[in-house]
């Protein structure tokens, strides 16, 4: 071979090497060239997450290997062109997620809490009960039938209602007769003692004030489930029943006319749209002005957000640290703030269903605060009756239960898609606990309570 030949071929081999090489940098670079936009593109990818782990991912119909693993700590798919895909999840036995997630140059798009409900919930059987409807707490359910009252382990319990209690205590209030509130262990209803009887004993002994004001309001107190935190008058008060003591927490403006509580704190609320409160922990006072309202409706407090709803069913959110309230929603039906305070959901009129964001979301979908979402579900899932609900271990599906009907949604608007299932068809009565949800069905001459598992 001539010297003429062999500096060819040696400078072949080099442009070779040289675009080769480049070709391999860019391209681990994620650097491609996109044939159909017909320039050079950098490739991003779409990160899943889901539940079972063991679900199979397909890409615009097309099934991937990629598996989550025993971990479950994600799937990455990578190297994809800036463009649309549609995006679904698979397993027998579930409804499949599918969304259309748009992919751009350099960036992932992350889908961190696909879930997927199985077509058959399990049901777990945990008690039979003589009446449907029922109030959980720590040892069991007491259930409550207009013939016989209110029942606990068999035995009656004094009232005609549960007032106010917790899931994790004993210690409920009772309503009964002409509004008369009792207090009581369920476990033992001797300990049942008169509310408004011993209140005003103690006001007059050992706060010095004789005469006699109603109760408008009381709840269990958060941390000590042997004190009642009462609204009287213009007053906040805890009675403990165990010391038998009476303490004044703080003093309003006006009459107190409902109470709200949030962690250690708890709130009294009068139609003025004035806030009084304390953290029973610190026992310090705390006050807010809500701004001018007419007649507050139903309020609630979550996080470091109040919401509620005016007499013209106008919906609210109040930020502590802002103020006033700011008005987000008309003709609002039912809401649901969720456990955290960062969101809430409520239906409308025209039975549609919203999430507000009151702070913004640091997850997948990026929304700045004051973000509204539309969800979009069918409207005739849907009527007047629905009640909305979050649960502490789903943070990112919100529940619908609408005549015994439960419905569960993702909460993720993007692609125009809105995953839903249904939990359960129309049933007798169904309620839900901070630990899930349990539905009660009539079988023979008693109800059957079932815990539903995911």
């Amino acid at each position: 071979m001539t010297l003429r030949k062999r500096k060819v071929v040696y400078y072949a081999f080099a442009v070779v090497f040289l675009v080769w090489g480049a070709y391999l940098i860019t391209s681990a670079q994620g650097i491609v060239f996109d044939w159909d936009a017909m320039r050079i593109v950098k490739t991003g990818g779409i990160y899943l997450k889901f539940s079972p782990a063991d679900a199979t991912i397909f890409i615009n119909g097309e099934p991937t290997d990629k598996t989550a693993g025993i971990l479950n700590r994600g799937v990455v798919l990578d190297k994809l062109l800036p463009r649309t895909y549609h995006v679904s999840v698979r397993r027998e036995g579930y409804g499949s997620w599918e969304k259309d997630l748009r992919v751009e140059e350099g960036l992932f798009s992350a889908a961190s809490f696909i879930r997927l409900w199985p077509e058959i919930p399990r049901r777990e059987f945990v008690a039979t009960s003589t009446a449907d409807t029922v109030v959980l707490i720590k040892s069991g359910f007491i259930e409550r039938t207009e013939k016989d009252g209110l029942r606990f382990l068999g035995g009656e319990i004094r009232g005609t209602d549960v007032f106010a209690s917790r899931e994790g205590s004993d210690w409920i209030i009772t309503e009964g007769e002409n509004g008369v509130l009792f207090f009581l262990n369920a476990k033992d209803p001797r300990t049942s003692i008169n509310v408004g009887e011993i209140f005003d004993s103690l006001r007059s002994r050992q706060l010095g004030s004789p005469e006699k004001t109603p109760l408008q309001h009381a709840v269990i107190h958060p941390f000590s489930e042997e004190k009642v935190v009462i609204a009287s008058g213009e007053s906040i008060y805890a009675l403990d029943f165990k010391k038998i003591e009476l303490e004044k927490i703080t003093d309003a403006t006006s009459s107190i006319s409902m109470l709200a509580e949030n962690g250690n704190e708890v709130f009294g609320i009068d139609q003025t749209g004035k806030i009084t409160g304390a953290n029973l922990l610190l026992k310090k006072s705390i006050s807010f002005d809500l701004g001018p309202v007419d007649r507050i409706k139903r309020f609630e407090a979550a996080g470091s957000n109040f919401f509620f709803t005016d007499g013209n069913d106008h919906l609210f959110v109040f930020e502590r640290e802002f103020g006033p309230a700011k008005k987000i929603a008309e003709n609002v039906q039912s809401f649901a703030p969720s456990p955290d305070g960062k969101k809430i959901a409520w239906v409308d009129s025209e039975k549609k269903v919203f999430i507000y964001y009151a702070e913004k979301d640091d997850g997948d979908l990026k929304f700045e605060k004051g973000t509204i979402s539309s969800l979009g579900i069918k409207p005739i899932e849907i009527n007047k009756k629905t009640n909305l609900f979050w649960l502490p271990s789903f943070p990112s599906f919100i529940f619908l239960e609408s005549s015994g009907k439960i419905t569960v949604s993702e909460i993720d608007p993007r692609g125009g898609t809105i995953n839903t299932a249904t939990v359960t068809e129309p049933l007798s009565s169904v309620f839900f606990s901070k630990d899930g949800i349990y539905v009660i069905e009539k079988e023979s001459d008693a109800f059957a309570i079932f815990r539903i598992r995911f």
